[in-house]
């Protein structure tokens, strides 16, 4: 009893998170907080990585850091100004 219980109620999360038509916007501005917060961590830890790289005398593996730290830097900052997700 309690395994059909179990498989309806993952029947419906299955469900809710392929339509996503359940999540409520409070969830999924969260997740998208989330989401953010890991790649500016992210974006942080490759700025660091290449000023201790330039610190070290690597200037080409410093600058192959900085330069994908600033792609993803500006891939964030579309994400945030985006008012709809398909217009990017």
């Amino acid at each position: 009893m309690s395994d059909m219980n179990m498989r309806n109620k993952l029947t419906k999360i299955t469900e809710a998170a392929k339509n996503g038509e359940h999540v409520t916007e409070r969830t999924k501005n969260i997740g998208f907080k989330v989401f953010l917060t890991f790649i500016v961590l992210g974006i942080v830890a490759l700025v660091g990585l290449s000023t201790a790289l330039l610190i070290y005398g690597h200037w080409i593996s410093a600058i192959i850091f900085f330069l994908t730290s600033a792609v993803f830097s500006y891939a964030l900052f579309k994400l945030i100004i985006a008012d709809d997700i398909r217009n990017l």
